[in-house]
């Protein structure tokens, strides 16, 4: 029986890590029958950042893309961040960009994970066992992945740039960019323009979007059954 944790990395954000997650749940699950899902990492982030906000999680998601917060925005994380952490209140606050993208990253990895490297990935073991295939779309640390039972290193040819991060931030270790190439255990290059599935339900990317384009979707249906063939 299958019970796999698979990771997929990348070199920078936006390179279609989600679209590749989404469209490989959707083969294991429709199309071959397995109790598959997707499950981030950053979810229980971007829940710890809602609660302490006052806003949603897919609040927290549409303002992650959005790049600068607008002023309203920026004073509810004034008055509820700043008592949390004042030295990463206080850096967020100088950067040239006030993004929610930098303050996801700040909490997550200056704060978080310099509590435990695990933090995270200890926070998903206490939420995920069901599924018989678990597929995790955002690994960033060699931590991470080393917790996953394999890992899909997903790359994208249409030049793109990725708004309101902290510059050379440990999530964008080049380091880790550098291993999780070499030891993916499977490469997959998406052709597909950044953003194509926000704003979509991972169903609608598959029967309106990709479902016709037979190579992609070959790739995809490939990687899925060498994994059943290898794994079961």
């Amino acid at each position: 029986m299958l019970d796999l944790k698979i990771g997929l990395a990348s070199s920078q954000p936006k390179e279609g890590k989600t679209l590749v997650a989404s469209l490989m749940n959707y083969m294991f699950s429709e199309v071959y029958g397995y109790s598959s899902g997707i499950y981030s990492l950053g979810y229980s982030l971007k829940r710890e950042l809602s609660e302490l906000l006052g806003i949603t999680v897919e609040q927290v998601e549409e303002l992650k893309e959005a790049g600068q917060l607008e002023q309203d925005y920026i004073d509810v994380v004034s008055a509820r961040f700043r008592d949390a952490d004042q030295e990463l209140f206080g850096r967020w606050l100088s950067l040239p960009t006030k993004s929610m993208r930098a303050l996801l990253q700040l909490w997550g990895t200056e704060y978080r994970r310099n509590q435990s490297d695990s933090y995270w990935i200890d926070n998903w073991i206490g939420r995920y066992s069901s599924c018989s295939l678990k597929i995790i779309d955002d690994i960033r640390f060699i931590d991470d992945m080393n917790f996953c039972d394999l890992v899909i290193y997903v790359r994208n040819n249409n030049s793109h740039k990725y708004r309101g991060g902290v510059d050379n931030h440990k999530s964008e270790d080049p380091a880790f960019k550098k291993e999780a190439y070499s030891r993916a255990d499977y490469h997959i290059t998406n052709s597909y323009p950044p953003n194509i599935n926000e704003g979509i339900s991972s169903s609608k990317i598959t029967q309106a979007r990709i479902i016709s384009n037979y190579d992609f979707m070959s790739v995809i249906d490939g990687v899925c059954r060498d994994i059943i063939t290898n794994y079961e």
